[in-house]
Protein backbone atom coordinates (compact mmCIF):
# COMPACT_ATOMS: atom_id res chain seq x y z
CA UNK A 1 0.00 0.00 0.00
CA UNK A 2 2.68 2.19 0.80
CA UNK A 3 4.58 1.23 -2.02
CA UNK A 4 1.60 2.21 -3.88
CA UNK A 5 2.54 6.15 -2.65
CA UNK A 6 6.23 6.73 -2.05
CA UNK A 7 7.38 4.79 -5.28
CA UNK A 8 5.71 6.97 -8.02
CA UNK A 9 6.47 10.06 -5.62
CA UNK A 10 10.17 9.26 -5.72
CA UNK A 11 10.14 8.77 -9.75
CA UNK A 12 8.75 11.93 -10.18
CA UNK A 13 10.73 14.03 -8.20
CA UNK A 14 13.61 12.23 -9.47
CA UNK A 15 12.39 12.78 -13.33
CA UNK A 16 10.77 16.32 -12.85
CA UNK A 17 12.85 17.87 -9.87
CA UNK A 18 16.71 16.18 -9.99
CA UNK A 19 18.28 19.43 -8.37
CA UNK A 20 15.35 19.46 -5.82
CA UNK A 21 15.62 18.14 -2.20
CA UNK A 22 12.54 16.09 -1.21
CA UNK A 23 11.84 15.90 2.54
CA UNK A 24 8.98 14.12 4.58
CA UNK A 25 8.25 14.33 7.84
CA UNK A 26 6.02 11.30 8.87
CA UNK A 27 3.68 11.60 12.04
CA UNK A 28 3.05 7.73 11.73
CA UNK A 29 3.91 5.93 14.99
CA UNK A 30 6.93 4.44 14.38
CA UNK A 31 6.64 0.79 13.17
CA UNK A 32 9.25 -1.75 11.78
CA UNK A 33 7.36 -2.92 8.54
CA UNK A 34 6.62 0.67 7.71
CA UNK A 35 10.21 1.72 8.32
CA UNK A 36 11.39 -0.48 6.10
CA UNK A 37 8.81 0.27 3.38
CA UNK A 38 10.30 4.06 3.64
CA UNK A 39 13.98 3.10 3.26
CA UNK A 40 13.35 1.10 -0.07
CA UNK A 41 13.02 4.71 -1.48
CA UNK A 42 14.23 7.22 1.02
CA UNK A 43 17.30 7.53 3.25
CA UNK A 44 16.99 9.31 6.74
CA UNK A 45 18.41 13.33 6.57
CA UNK A 46 21.98 13.59 7.40
CA UNK A 47 21.14 16.78 9.64
CA UNK A 48 17.29 16.98 11.30
CA UNK A 49 15.00 19.18 11.19
CA UNK A 50 12.62 17.88 13.75
CA UNK A 51 12.07 15.54 16.06
CA UNK A 52 11.02 12.12 15.68
CA UNK A 53 9.54 11.99 19.10
CA UNK A 54 5.79 13.63 20.54
CA UNK A 55 3.10 13.27 23.10
CA UNK A 56 -0.48 11.91 21.98
CA UNK A 57 -3.30 12.05 24.18
CA UNK A 58 -5.89 9.03 23.79
CA UNK A 59 -9.57 11.02 24.59
CA UNK A 60 -12.17 9.93 25.93
CA UNK A 61 -14.40 12.05 27.47
CA UNK A 62 -16.31 9.68 29.26
CA UNK A 63 -13.89 8.26 31.15
CA UNK A 64 -10.66 10.84 31.17
CA UNK A 65 -10.20 13.63 34.03
CA UNK A 66 -7.57 15.68 32.39
CA UNK A 67 -7.23 17.62 35.14
CA UNK A 68 -5.80 14.34 37.52
CA UNK A 69 -3.47 12.94 34.24
CA UNK A 70 -1.67 15.91 34.68
CA UNK A 71 1.79 15.94 37.21
CA UNK A 72 1.39 17.34 40.74
CA UNK A 73 3.20 20.89 39.75
CA UNK A 74 1.44 21.29 36.61
CA UNK A 75 -1.85 20.82 38.70
CA UNK A 76 -0.47 23.51 41.32
CA UNK A 77 -0.24 25.58 38.35
CA UNK A 78 -3.65 24.74 36.94
CA UNK A 79 -5.09 25.72 40.24
CA UNK A 80 -3.22 29.01 40.29
CA UNK A 81 -4.30 30.09 36.84
CA UNK A 82 -7.97 29.96 38.57
CA UNK A 83 -7.66 32.78 40.04
CA UNK A 84 -7.24 35.16 37.62
CA UNK A 85 -11.17 34.12 35.86
CA UNK A 86 -10.04 33.67 33.00
CA UNK A 87 -12.71 33.62 30.50
CA UNK A 88 -12.22 30.59 27.45
CA UNK A 89 -13.51 31.26 24.32
CA UNK A 90 -13.51 28.44 21.83
CA UNK A 91 -13.77 28.92 18.03
CA UNK A 92 -12.43 29.86 14.85
CA UNK A 93 -13.54 33.06 14.99
CA UNK A 94 -12.28 36.36 13.48
CA UNK A 95 -11.74 37.67 17.07
CA UNK A 96 -10.03 34.46 18.26
CA UNK A 97 -7.80 34.81 15.64
CA UNK A 98 -6.76 38.14 15.93
CA UNK A 99 -6.25 37.03 19.04
CA UNK A 100 -4.18 34.29 18.52
CA UNK A 101 -2.49 36.46 16.16
CA UNK A 102 -1.75 39.57 19.06
CA UNK A 103 -0.44 37.00 21.60
CA UNK A 104 1.53 35.53 19.02
CA UNK A 105 3.09 38.45 18.11
CA UNK A 106 3.80 39.99 21.96
CA UNK A 107 5.99 36.28 22.66
CA UNK A 108 7.62 36.12 19.20
CA UNK A 109 8.68 40.34 20.04
CA UNK A 110 9.18 38.92 23.78
CA UNK A 111 11.42 36.24 23.02
CA UNK A 112 12.93 38.22 19.46
CA UNK A 113 11.82 35.37 17.10
CA UNK A 114 10.56 37.16 14.53
CA UNK A 115 11.19 34.30 11.82
CA UNK A 116 8.54 32.55 13.38
CA UNK A 117 5.94 35.43 13.37
CA UNK A 118 2.40 34.62 12.23
CA UNK A 119 0.79 35.62 8.90
CA UNK A 120 -2.94 36.79 9.16
CA UNK A 121 -3.91 35.83 5.66
CA UNK A 122 -2.12 32.74 5.75
CA UNK A 123 -4.44 31.90 9.14
CA UNK A 124 -7.31 32.79 6.90
CA UNK A 125 -6.59 30.86 4.19
CA UNK A 126 -6.09 27.40 6.34
CA UNK A 127 -9.98 28.42 7.61
CA UNK A 128 -10.96 28.71 4.15
CA UNK A 129 -9.54 25.54 2.79
CA UNK A 130 -10.20 22.97 6.21
CA UNK A 131 -13.78 24.83 7.17
CA UNK A 132 -14.57 25.95 10.95
CA UNK A 133 -14.69 21.87 11.79
CA UNK A 134 -11.11 21.30 10.86
CA UNK A 135 -10.01 23.59 13.73
CA UNK A 136 -9.76 24.19 16.85
CA UNK A 137 -9.15 27.78 18.39
CA UNK A 138 -8.99 28.52 21.94
CA UNK A 139 -8.25 31.63 23.66
CA UNK A 140 -8.40 32.64 27.38
CA UNK A 141 -8.94 35.97 28.31
CA UNK A 142 -8.17 38.08 31.78
CA UNK A 143 -9.99 41.34 31.80
CA UNK A 144 -11.19 40.62 27.96
CA UNK A 145 -7.21 40.63 27.51
CA UNK A 146 -6.33 37.74 25.11
CA UNK A 147 -3.29 36.00 27.34
CA UNK A 148 -2.91 32.34 25.69
CA UNK A 149 -3.94 31.08 22.48
CA UNK A 150 -4.16 27.97 20.62
CA UNK A 151 -4.20 26.09 17.38
CA UNK A 152 -5.00 22.48 16.13
CA UNK A 153 -5.47 21.18 12.85
CA UNK A 154 -8.25 18.33 13.47
CA UNK A 155 -9.46 15.64 10.58
CA UNK A 156 -11.88 12.61 11.08
CA UNK A 157 -10.63 12.16 14.91
CA UNK A 158 -7.24 12.85 15.01
CA UNK A 159 -6.06 16.65 15.91
CA UNK A 160 -2.68 18.13 15.79
CA UNK A 161 -1.43 20.78 18.04
CA UNK A 162 -0.28 23.31 15.28
CA UNK A 163 0.09 26.75 17.26
CA UNK A 164 0.43 27.67 20.33
CA UNK A 165 1.17 31.09 22.55
CA UNK A 166 1.20 33.30 26.00
CA UNK A 167 2.19 36.59 26.82
CA UNK A 168 3.40 37.96 29.83
CA UNK A 169 0.01 38.27 31.57
CA UNK A 170 -0.97 34.78 30.71
CA UNK A 171 2.85 33.80 32.12
CA UNK A 172 2.25 35.67 35.12
CA UNK A 173 -1.36 33.69 35.15
CA UNK A 174 -0.05 30.33 35.05
CA UNK A 175 -3.00 30.46 31.85
CA UNK A 176 -1.18 27.88 29.48
CA UNK A 177 -1.31 25.51 32.31
CA UNK A 178 -5.37 25.28 32.15
CA UNK A 179 -5.68 26.01 28.72
CA UNK A 180 -4.36 22.65 27.86
CA UNK A 181 -6.94 20.54 29.83
CA UNK A 182 -9.41 23.11 28.16
CA UNK A 183 -8.32 22.06 24.60
CA UNK A 184 -8.47 18.31 25.48
CA UNK A 185 -11.99 18.63 27.34
CA UNK A 186 -13.29 20.57 23.89
CA UNK A 187 -11.67 18.04 21.42
CA UNK A 188 -13.03 15.04 22.87
CA UNK A 189 -16.31 16.73 22.82
CA UNK A 190 -16.06 17.43 19.50
CA UNK A 191 -15.06 13.58 18.87
CA UNK A 192 -11.69 13.33 18.54
CA UNK A 193 -10.15 10.40 19.43
CA UNK A 194 -6.40 11.08 19.51
CA UNK A 195 -4.66 14.29 20.12
CA UNK A 196 -0.98 15.30 18.83
CA UNK A 197 0.83 16.92 21.44
CA UNK A 198 3.41 17.94 19.02
CA UNK A 199 7.10 17.48 19.15
CA UNK A 200 9.35 16.92 22.40
CA UNK A 201 13.19 16.77 21.58
CA UNK A 202 15.44 15.07 24.18
CA UNK A 203 18.59 15.54 22.22
CA UNK A 204 18.02 19.23 22.07
CA UNK A 205 18.98 21.21 25.73
CA UNK A 206 16.87 24.57 24.29
CA UNK A 207 13.70 22.61 24.44
CA UNK A 208 14.07 21.21 27.66
CA UNK A 209 11.49 24.05 29.39
CA UNK A 210 9.04 23.19 26.68
CA UNK A 211 9.40 19.16 26.49
CA UNK A 212 8.78 19.56 30.91
CA UNK A 213 5.52 21.50 29.96
CA UNK A 214 4.44 19.34 27.72
CA UNK A 215 4.79 16.26 29.52
CA UNK A 216 3.22 17.66 32.71
CA UNK A 217 -0.04 17.11 31.09
CA UNK A 218 -0.16 12.89 31.17
CA UNK A 219 0.06 11.72 27.65
CA UNK A 220 2.28 9.44 26.12
CA UNK A 221 5.89 9.69 24.29
CA UNK A 222 5.70 8.01 21.09
CA UNK A 223 7.82 8.00 18.38
CA UNK A 224 6.99 8.84 15.23
CA UNK A 225 8.99 7.89 11.96
CA UNK A 226 10.15 10.89 11.27
CA UNK A 227 11.72 12.43 8.79
CA UNK A 228 12.43 10.90 5.52
CA UNK A 229 14.93 12.24 1.99
CA UNK A 230 15.12 11.53 -1.68
CA UNK A 231 17.14 13.40 -3.75
CA UNK A 232 18.84 12.26 -7.11
CA UNK A 233 22.28 12.94 -6.68
CA UNK A 234 24.02 11.89 -3.20
CA UNK A 235 26.72 14.71 -3.45
CA UNK A 236 23.61 17.24 -3.81
CA UNK A 237 21.88 16.12 -0.84
CA UNK A 238 24.81 16.50 1.45
CA UNK A 239 25.56 19.52 -0.05
CA UNK A 240 21.63 21.10 1.11
CA UNK A 241 21.54 19.18 3.88
CA UNK A 242 24.87 21.29 5.12
CA UNK A 243 23.00 24.18 4.35
CA UNK A 244 19.90 22.92 6.49
CA UNK A 245 22.72 22.69 9.22
CA UNK A 246 23.99 26.23 8.65
CA UNK A 247 19.94 27.29 9.20
CA UNK A 248 19.91 26.09 12.42
CA UNK A 249 19.19 22.11 11.70
CA UNK A 250 21.01 19.34 13.89
CA UNK A 251 22.46 16.17 13.00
Amino acid sequence: MLDDVLEPLVNYFSENFPKMLLRLNSHLDHDSLLTYQFQRYLKRPVIRINSEFTIKFDLDSDRLDFIKLMSSKHRHYERKSRLSEIVWKCAPSDENMSALLAVHSQMTDKKKMPRIALDRDNLVRLRQVVGDDGLTLLTGFVGGRPVTSCLTYDFHDRSVYMIAATNDLGRNTCAAYSMVPNLLKHLASKGIKRFDFGGIDPGNPGAAGVDHFKKGFGGSIVESLGEWEFMSSNAARFLMNFGIFKSGGRI
